[in-house]
């Protein structure tokens, strides 16, 4: 997992993802998890204040990682809170196959 353009990063293995969630304005609308079946996200949020990718890990000392995919007060780096949704399901899916 990187992060800061390669700067920073952590290492996992496959057996290591336990999921992965979708926060939009602090509430979970979306979720993939190990053994659990998929949450899907049904609702489009046009007018977010924060959209945050959560990423969960087998890791004691570094269980969760969050991202900010969109967040008004700080301009994260998608356009849009439709576009930060549309990232944060393609990465949904991305940790879905990588769980199966």
């Amino acid at each position: 997992m990187l992060w800061d353009r390669g700067a920073n990063g952590l290492v996992y293995d496959f057996d290591e993802i336990d999921g992965a969630e979708m926060i939009v304005d602090g509430h979970v609308l979306a979720r993939v998890r190990r053994g659990e079946a998929r949450r899907a996200l049904d609702v489009m949020a046009p007018d977010a204040g924060q959209v945050v990718l959560r990423l969960m890990f087998a890791d004691p000392r570094h269980p969760e990682f969050e991202l900010d995919l969109w967040n008004v007060s700080t301009g994260a780096s998608t356009g849009s809170p439709p576009e930060a949704l549309r990232l944060g399901r393609r990465w949904l899916s991305h940790v879905e196959a990588l769980m199966k």
